[in-house]
Parts: structure tokens; sequence; C-alpha cells
């Protein structure tokens, strides 16, 4: 659904680390400025006066234009600036791998240290939700080998049978360009 070997802004060295970096759990999604989330929600909720916004989270007034990067999407290549859905608002951030003295150091006790990020791509809105829908999937199937699911009765294979096609189906259609699949099944 990605398709990071067609994606033109990640270098062709890259290209399977990030996939094993998604597979690891190694992969964060951030907005460039958090006044994006906020204008989003009022957006979307068609706020449009400063009584109806209440957020006092960011210095920034209610009404705030996002804050958007230049560079063209990493996976999709969008360059476009004309609408919302086509500007980069977030990034895609990959956390290196541990080396062995820094896991066990963490094992030992010792106080963590924060993760070094070693690439940084810009996403644009379509690739955002594909990213994501992709990163539960992988989240899912994490949990799955971990046990968390505690796969030990026919309902809890049901469940998890459940849910697995739940994700499978939101990996499908933001892949086709549906944005918010949780408000169209309620």
């Amino acid at each position: 659904a990605l398709r990071i070997d067609l994606a033109n802004g990640i270098g062709w060295l890259s290209k399977r680390s990030l996939m094993g970096a998604f597979i690891d759990g190694r992969v964060i999604i951030e907005p460039v400025s958090g006044i994006n989330e906020t204008y989003r929600i009022n957006f979307k909720n068609n706020k449009t006066q400063e009584s109806d916004i209440k957020s006092n989270l960011y210095s920034y007034p209610a009404h705030s234009p996002p804050v958007a990067i230049d560079q063209p999407c990493a996976i999709c290549g969008e360059d476009r600036n004309d609408i919302l859905e086509h500007s980069r608002l977030y990034i895609l951030k990959v956390h290196a791998l541990k080396s062995k003295e820094e896991s066990l150091s963490a094992s030992s006790g010792s106080t963590p240290s924060s993760p070094i990020i070693a690439h940084q791509y810009p996403l644009c809105s379509y690739c955002l939700f594909r990213v994501r829908s992709a990163c539960d999937l992988f989240a899912f199937l994490r949990s799955l080998k971990t046990n968390v699911w505690k796969l030990d009765s026919n309902t809890s294979i049901r469940k998890a049978w459940l849910e697995l096609s739940r994700l499978r189906s939101k990996l499908f259609w933001s892949k086709v360009g549906i944005w918010d699949l949780e408000s169209n099944i309620h």
C-alpha cells in the first residue's frame, strides 16, 4: 500500500531499512507545528468564531494558518501548495537501531536516553493516512506476537481476526483515498 520502492524522496539505501523500521515500530509521525492539529480540528468542525475555539495549548492566535514544509512529499512526491490536502504538514521520523551497548545499559536500569533520529521525511495528508494505517497494522501484528491478545479461546481468536480484517480494510481504503474511515463506519 505504501510502495516505498517507488518513493522519490527516500534514498535507495534507506528504502529497505525504512520498511524494517515500520515493522519494528521505530517510526513516529509528528506535525510540523502544533497549530496544524488545532487548525484541522476547527476546520473540520466549521468553527469560525473565536469563542467557539477552546485551545489554550499554544500561544498562537486561534485562526492561525497551518505551517507546512516546502519540500515535496517523500512518498508520493506531491509538491503543490494550493489546498490543505496537498500541503506537507507532517514529518515521518525514523529512529536509529540501538547498539548492543545501549540495549545492555537500558536493561541494567540506567536512565534512558532519547532515541536518535536517523531520518526525517515530509508527508502530505494523503500519505499520512497511508503511513498511519500501515503503522496500525504492524502495531497489531506486534501485539499478536507478544501475546497481548491471549489467543487461547475461540472468541479471542475471532476478535483478533475481526481486528485484523478492520485494519486491512483501513489500509485498503487509505490507499484508495478515503480519509476518515472511523467516522464513516459508525
